[in-house]
């Protein structure tokens, strides 16, 4: 949420293409998901690995314990069914604080 995938240039590549648009009075503007994640986020790996135990439990909307990301149906909301893309819980106040701090961060790169 806070980088440019190195698959897509990198954020060196973003900063250089940001610069080159401001000099020619051009802006640029990003898209953000924010309903979703990937599974591969780190919070979502620590409820896969501790569980309920997990201080990001309350992240996601999980429907029971153990979570299941990989076999089967997903017992946790995800965007359209697909258990690769959990949904945010956006109820939980330190998911709003993260998602307020990733809009706060690309506002300020310019």
């Amino acid at each position: 949420f806070f980088h440019i995938d190195p698959v897509l240039g990198g954020d060196d590549a973003f900063d250089y293409l940001l610069h080159e648009a401001h000099a020619r009075g051009v802006r640029i503007v990003l898209d953000g998901v924010f309903n979703h994640a990937s599974r591969g986020i780190y919070q979502f790996n620590s409820i896969l690995e501790n569980q309920n135990h997990s201080p990001f439990k309350d992240w996601f909307i999980i429907h029971s314990f153990p979570v299941s990301a990989y076999n089967g149906k997903p017992n946790y909301d995800c965007w359209w069914g697909l258990g690769a893309l959990p949904k945010f819980n956006t109820e939980c106040p330190m998911v709003q604080e993260f998602l307020w701090d990733v809009g706060v961060h690309w506002i300020e790169k310019g």
